[in-house]
């Protein structure tokens, strides 16, 4: 899970990111995989609910196709209305602090520190 590697680079996590993470595996265990930087395997996400299901490669089309039928079959009004629901908490804290979590990442992306951070993980990138 690439997001998590932003905390060990000195970059905040998104709030949203983290609490669609808290809603799958606690406060406790979100904390210390933010704050340790950890990254998920496949298995791993399969299991705490991050992905649905982990297919191979050569599969993935069937696989994706097969899902997608499954939700064809449900209506749209229903199925929209009630994702929606079941998200409004989120969507509407999302919508409260567009404004503070654009500044603090401007404000945070900006200092020489974090700067430095970047720029030594794509040298790193660029070696792998």
């Amino acid at each position: 899970m690439w997001l998590w590697t932003h905390l060990g680079r000195g970059v905040y996590v998104p709030f949203y990111l983290r609490q669609m993470l808290e809603n799958l595996i606690g406060p406790k265990a979100t904390a210390r995989a933010v704050q340790l930087s950890l990254v998920f395997t496949s298995a791993e996400a399969c299991k705490i609910g991050w992905v649905e299901e982990v297919t191979p490669l050569d599969q993935v089309m069937t696989a994706a196709k097969r899902e997608l039928k499954q939700w064809l079959e449900i209506p749209d009004s229903g199925r929209t209305l009630m994702k929606m629901d079941i998200r409004r908490k989120e969507i509407q804290e999302i919508i409260d602090r567009r404004e503070e979590d654009a500044e603090a990442f401007a404000s945070l992306i900006s200092r020489p520190g974090i700067q430095e951070q970047f720029i030594v993980s794509i040298n790193k990138s660029k070696k792998n």
